[in-house]
């Protein structure tokens, strides 16, 4: 257990968290139920023996799980004739409908403390900690009037999270959404990267802030096309940062 891991288990919170159950009973956001004895806050054993790691076999450069894709030069069928601005990006889950329980939980219902249990189950696969790990952490933001209304950015929710248990990691604040692209849900791929081309910029004013030599992760919930991830990652080496990678919760 790393120091962050063990900061956050600290008396004072697990008395805080007895108190939030008597008030607040927590329920397992897949199967539903009491937890139980599990250590996660919002997930069942039963719960998280249903997610599918993404383990090292998979795509070098958008982090798909290998299996049952066709690949030809190591890339999957989605990215070999596309050329991303980020390095590589891994995900820690497949985004099933498991999966999606939990991303939309934190994303559309609010359930914040729901982003730890990601943070503690990455920390469980050593090749994802080890990907975070020294790290800068970007989220991916919303436009500021979405943000607002709806109170919260799920991907620095996340970010946060993960900083807790990452060793070495932080995040920074260094994009700003120029634009409502608004749902990308049910448009294609391409639609999808039209969509939010230079829709992504750091100010001029935390531009003094982005370091070359500093190995950035972008941070979002689930890897689709990687459309939003391209753009974030345009916009970061605009900057002038180097080395810009991409992680997300859930790769479908």
């Amino acid at each position: 257990m790393n120091e962050k891991t063990s900061a956050s288990r600290s008396f004072p919170r697990r008395v805080s968290d007895a108190l939030l159950d008597l008030l607040f009973p927590r329920e397992c956001l897949i199967y539903g139920g009491a937890p139980g004895d599990s250590p996660y806050r919002f997930l069942s054993k039963r719960g998280r023996s249903t997610l599918k790691f993404i383990g090292d076999d998979c795509c070098p450069a958008c982090g798909a799980p290998r299996a049952g894709i066709i690949s030809e030069h190591g890339e999957c069928v989605c990215c070999r004739d596309r050329k991303f601005r980020f390095g590589r990006s891994r995900s820690l889950v497949v985004f099933d409908v498991y999966a999606s329980r939990l991303v939309h939980a934190v994303k559309y219902r609010a359930v914040h403390a729901a982003a730890e249990d990601f943070a503690k189950i990455a920390t469980e696969s050593e090749s994802f900690s080890a990907y975070l790990t020294g790290a800068t952490l970007v989220p991916v933001p919303l436009f500021t009037l979405r943000e607002n209304k709806r109170g919260y950015n799920q991907s620095r929710i996340f970010a946060e999270a993960l900083a807790k248990y990452i060793p070495r990691s932080r995040v920074e604040n260094l994009l700003v959404r120029t634009r409502d692209t608004g749902t990308q849900t049910l448009l294609s791929a391409a639609s999808r990267r039209i969509n939010v081309r230079n829709a992504f910029c750091v100010p001029e004013k935390l531009k003094a802030r982005v370091e070359p030599k500093t190995r950035y992760v972008i941070v979002d919930d689930v890897f689709t096309t990687g459309s939003t991830l391209n753009e974030c990652a345009r916009a970061l080496k605009k900057a002038g940062a180097n080395a810009v990678d991409a992680a997300t919760f859930a790769h479908g």
